[in-house]
């Protein structure tokens, strides 16, 4: 009775196994299918950039070299403009600031004086 019992749970243990490994190749086919549409789709879009990268290039070949060349200084000259007015910018901020600390600085020390004349005055009266 016992051993019966055994074979049981043993060929019931083998038959659920043998359902499993046949769900896990269904599993792992429909996986690699999804993998393979994938891979697919990524390769049509690195095909779509790859051919509008190649017509901006023939494009831009078709271009005199002349004018390429003057876009590129135009290009140049303008960051260089840029950056010497952010320097313009940056030093006139400073001395704005400097400025502004030194007119606090004299007010500060105006009212410092007259607070000390008028108390003066005070005392003397």
């Amino acid at each position: 009775m016992e051993t019966l019992l055994l074979v049981t749970v043993l060929v019931g243990t083998l038959v659920l196994l043998g359902f499993s490994a046949v769900l896990l190749r269904r599993v792992s086919a429909a996986s690699q299918v999804d993998v393979k549409a994938e891979v697919a789709d990524q390769l049509e879009r690195f095909n779509t950039a790859l051919g509008q990268k190649i017509s901006v290039s023939t494009a831009d070949m078709a271009t005199p070299p002349g004018s390429r060349l003057k876009g590129t200084c135009v290009s140049k000259s303008q960051t260089a403009y840029s950056k010497a007015f952010q320097r313009f910018e940056a030093s006139v901020e400073q001395q704005l600031a400097t400025g502004r600390e030194e007119q606090n600085r004299s007010l500060s020390d105006g009212r410092s004086e007259m607070t000390g004349s008028l108390v003066a005055h005070d005392t003397a009266a």
